[in-house]
């Protein structure tokens, strides 16, 4: 098992799916459940799927303790935001409100977890890369044959 783990592609591999099922973990709790995290008028919001960023056009950073609040399932789309770009689950919107422009950033949670899990299966079932010295002395990185020594 130690060889398998030997070189850096193994262990980047193995982060990046464990980076993966934890979004995968937000992603289906994002279903049920909305998560609201609020700090210096920055917020965010997990829900329906999608990750929810809001920035306001003027903020103050503030010391006070971030807002994390949790309610049942609420649907980002109740708030009928005019988005002026949807595309994929990919959306944009601005708002007025208060006299300061409110910008609404969101993201699909499969964006965060398709593509590192593509890219962890390709660093643990690709063959790992080695270094020859090419006839310039200059390492040049190569594919390892997959064979066993007896």
């Amino acid at each position: 098992m130690a060889e398998f783990f030997r070189g850096w592609e193994r262990k980047v591999g193995v982060l990046t799916l464990v980076m993966a099922c934890l979004f995968a973990c937000v992603w289906i709790r994002s279903s049920y459940v909305t998560d609201i995290f609020e700090c210096g008028g920055l917020g965010l919001v997990s829900a329906d799927g999608c990750m929810t960023v809001w920035v306001p056009s003027y903020f103050a950073w503030d010391l006070s303790w971030p807002n994390w609040s949790i309610e049942p399932y609420y649907d980002i789309e109740q708030g009928k935001l005019d988005w002026k770009w949807n595309w994929l689950g990919f959306r944009y919107a601005d708002i007025k409100m208060f006299g300061m422009t409110v910008q609404y950033c969101t993201f699909p949670y499969w964006s965060v977890v398709i593509p590192p899990t593509l890219i962890s299966a390709l660093l643990l079932f690709g063959q790992p890369l080695t270094s020859r010295t090419t006839p310039f002395g200059v390492k040049a990185a190569t594919r390892m044959p997959l064979t066993r020594d007896a």
